[in-house]
């Protein structure tokens, strides 16, 4: 626990702090969310629980502490019906902004609540309950609440994943070693690592053990790992060292009532290498591509991925699938770009699956007349032989 606890009894002390200001300009994954209205995430930390919804039906989900609402945009995608809460108003609000455009359709699976997660009490029970990134700004004697509440509301088959940054080792133990490395190099390193916003909010830091202990008080379940964004699954896979378990940022958890299937969630939080007969099955096409861009101002694209192959496709590590570009002068066909930015694939393409997305494109850094080639790339495998192509002008 971290000395604000001294200053902040509760959550309800800081309430006035989760304004709009926060969710757009610190809270993280701000940047996709002002990218894409909410529609397309880009956290590896969102989309690590996200995949970890698969391993229940997920009929019904609760999003507990749903900040912007990009999860539970995504998990209504994915067609769930979703009970969004959080007690800011400036969350709701902008987590119903997710919804405008959406078809009527994916609208009338969301159902978005001002009210507090640790105690209302939802009148139907859940698949799914996630917490991302809430039980950090919650007292003790609100995530015991929230953790008893999410027992009552949660089927016997029901998954609770939860999320939570950062491990209190890591800045107890991992950063001080930091800077004393760092000293010797004649580097300077603050001794307080946390944001402005950290040391404000975050009232209640977890370590693994501390987090596991307060889980079995109100699931027979449990299971705690700690990761990394290029590595979240690694405290699943394997045993870590001491050194590992302090020097990784992230927890993660799962808990529920009945057996949890470890070996699924393993799966599911890996890539590995895809075969070459699937790739020649896996597509993409631009669905309106600009037909002119601005030099350094990055634009959205939208895309349409199809994946007839028999393999599904994700953006876990060790191999992880995402979207990327090059750009070549146009008409001389000379290589302007060949390494493009990367957008993660916000949830899995499954077999027989297509995907509309939205994919980053910074363009050239001079004018001229261009060709863009929009592509799949498996990270340390290859690029996917399948293009989307347009030329325009880039002024």
């Amino acid at each position: 626990m971290t000395g604000n606890a001294a200053r902040a009894g509760s959550s309800d002390e800081l309430k006035q702090f989760y304004d709009a200001e926060y969710y757009l300009n610190d809270c993280g994954g701000f940047e996709a969310f002002r990218r894409s209205g909410g529609k397309q995430i880009e956290d590896v930390r969102h989309q690590v629980m996200i995949e970890l919804s698969r391993l229940t039906s997920a009929r019904c989900a609760l999003d507990l502490g749903c900040g912007r609402g990009e999860i539970a945009y995504q998990l209504a995608l994915g067609g769930a019906r979703v009970t969004a809460v959080d007690y800011s108003a400036a969350a709701i609000e902008l987590a119903k902004s997710c919804l405008d455009g959406a078809p009527a359709e994916l609208r009338q699976r969301i159902d978005i609540k001002c009210a507090d997660a640790t105690t209302t009490t939802f009148g139907q029970t859940f698949d799914l309950a996630l917490a991302g990134d809430l039980v950090e700004h919650l007292s003790p004697g609100e995530v015991a609440n929230l953790f008893a509440n999410v027992s009552r509301h949660l089927e016997a088959h029901g998954v609770f994943v939860i999320h939570t940054y950062p491990n209190l080792w890591f800045y107890k133990y991992h950063h001080p070693r930091v800077r004393t490395a760092a000293a010797k190099l004649g580097r300077f390193i603050p001794a307080e690592p946390r944001t402005r916003y950290e040391l404000l909010m975050h009232i209640n830091e977890q370590s693994p053990a501390g987090l596991r202990r307060q889980l079995a008080k109100a699931f027979p379940h449990v299971c705690v790992w700690v990761g990394a964004p290029d590595a979240p699954a690694e405290g699943l896979l394997r045993k870590l060292s001491r050194n590992e378990l302090i020097g990784a940022p992230d927890i993660y958890a799962l808990a529920s009532h009945s057996p949890l299937d470890l070996e699924g969630a393993r799966k599911l939080l890996t890539q590995l290498r895809l075969p070459d007969s699937a790739v020649g099955q896996i597509t993409i096409e631009m669905m309106s591509p600009p037909s002119q861009m601005t030099v350094n101002v990055p634009v959205s694209v939208p895309v349409r991925v199809r994946n007839n192959s028999a393999v599904r496709i994700s953006s876990m590590p060790p191999h992880p699938v995402r979207i990327s570009y090059h750009w070549y002068d146009h008409p001389t066909g000379e290589l302007a770009i060949f390494e493009g930015l990367r957008t993660r694939l916000p949830r899995p393409v499954q077999p027989g699956e297509t995907r509309d997305l939205l994919t980053t494109v910074q363009p050239p850094e001079k004018r001229g007349d261009y060709r863009l080639e929009v592509m799949l790339v498996q990270e340390g495998c290859r690029w996917f032989d399948d293009a989307a192509t347009c030329v325009m002008r880039v002024n």
